[in-house]
């Protein structure tokens, strides 16, 4: 609590049953955790969550040298997982089942991403649920959608992308389709959040919850916006354009200088004859930029080819980041392309806390990441846990929550049923 009496975070009090798995759902409810919701993550060691095991290159690199490191091998979850609880239940079991719907019972919130039918089957989708708490919002994310031709269907990110089009228009004009992965499940993950603390408001105002049926295609799809309008009202299909833009020009990557194993780049946009006139000082007005075809937007639109070129020859023995100051100071939109380590020493990043140091489980130390990226003037946020480890918060749930015996609890668990 602050000072005043108010919760300190925005969704402080709130509780959610956390079904979710894999990056939409883990991302989806890294939102609720963040904002100060006690997420309760229901998982089994029967059967892990993909981020338990997603070591990544970093992992794979210690494992070639014999040092495969905890943290390391925790992947995903580190990132996702925090200020999350744990608990191990095998829904296998109907005793877990049961246990289940008693954390429910107590609860604000259901969230789950698997394929339509799959908690129906297991005795706790939503018709079954909302018996036991009238006032529950219970929020189902899957691939297509529950109902329809395509609900059956699997789907991880690059399968969002193609199925919503947006697969389509990613990439070079000459080249192929390319996956638009991480932020497909990231979006979708975040759409879930947002529309189900929206139900959770009404909820709190009539005192009944609801279904919220989330289909992670339409998200993308929905993202789409003048491609689709285009196409709707025009009939043009839109074309892989890489990195230009349909109504601005110069708009892209180029060469500059500087020592990277990637390469140095910089992006430079332009979004107006104005902004032009400006860049074209910049350069120091070179004879070139003063042929007719660029002076108007359609012209530059018309010739990218040669612009482009233009431009790449200017950058290429330029400091990218020095580059970018003097674009910047007279209106014109340029940036070097960041790499991680560019990112984790930004001095924009650095004077808005962006990073926090996070308590790693088991005494591991710390690790540095990110804070959420919005700032409440009177409820702030804050990585307050790290990760937890699997069925960490058993003995709080089942025994301080529910009000269970701790021989019952450990009964349970050699049973199986906590597991």
């Amino acid at each position: 609590m602050t000072n005043d009496g108010l919760p300190r975070r925005p969704l402080e009090g709130v509780r959610i049953v956390d079904f979710t798995h894999v990056l939409v759902g883990g991302y989806c409810s890294l939102m609720w955790s963040s904002l100060g919701a006690e997420c309760i993550k229901i998982e089994s060691s029967a059967r892990r969550d993909p981020l338990r095991s997603r070591s990544g290159r970093a992992a794979a690199q210690d494992r070639t040298q014999g040092q495969m490191s905890v943290r390391r091998a925790r992947g995903g979850l580190d990132e996702f997982g925090l200020n999350k609880r744990s608990i191990t239940l095998n829904l296998r079991e109907p005793r877990a089942i049961e246990l289940a719907k008693r954390v429910v019972a107590v609860s604000d919130m259901v969230g789950e991403n698997f394929r339509p039918g799959v908690l129906e089957r297991r005795g706790l989708g939503w018709e079954v649920l909302r018996e036991v708490n009238p006032g529950l919002v219970y929020i189902s994310m899957s691939a297509g959608g529950g109902f329809g031709p395509d609900r059956e269907d699997a789907g991880y990110a690059s399968v969002f992308a193609a199925m919503s089009g947006f697969s389509s228009m990613w990439g070079y004009e000459d080249g192929p389709p390319v996956l638009f992965r991480l932020p497909s499940d990231m979006c979708a993950g975040a759409m879930g959040a947002f529309v189900s603390i929206a139900a959770l408001v009404r909820a709190r105002r009539t005192g009944k919850g609801q279904h919220i049926d989330l289909a992670n295609r339409e998200t993308l799809a929905s993202y789409l916006g003048d491609a689709f309008l285009d196409y709707s009202y025009n009939g043009r299909v839109p074309a892989r354009r890489g990195n230009r833009h349909p109504a601005w020009a110069p708009h892209g990557v180029y060469p500059s200088a500087g020592e990277h194993e990637g390469g140095r780049w910089i992006t430079i946009a332009v979004t107006s004859d104005e902004e032009w006139r400006a860049l074209v000082g910049a350069m120091g007005a070179p004879e070139w930029a003063g042929d007719p075809r660029f002076e108007h937007v359609e012209g530059r639109l018309a010739n990218q080819d040669e612009l482009d070129a233009r431009i790449g020859e200017w950058t290429a023995d330029q400091d990218c980041f020095e580059l970018m100051e003097r674009l910047q100071a007279v209106g014109v939109a340029a940036t070097p392309v960041g790499y991680p380590e560019d990112v984790a020493a930004s001095p924009q990043l650095e004077a808005r806390g962006a990073w926090r140091e996070v308590p790693l489980p088991n005494d591991e130390g710390t690790t540095r990441w990110f804070s959420p990226p919005w700032r409440f003037s009177k409820t702030p946020t804050d990585i307050l846990e790290p990760a937890p480890e699997m069925g960490e918060a058993n003995h709080y749930v089942f025994c301080e929550l529910l009000g269970m015996d701790e021989d019952e609890v450990e009964q349970l668990s050699a049973e199986g049923v906590i597991a």
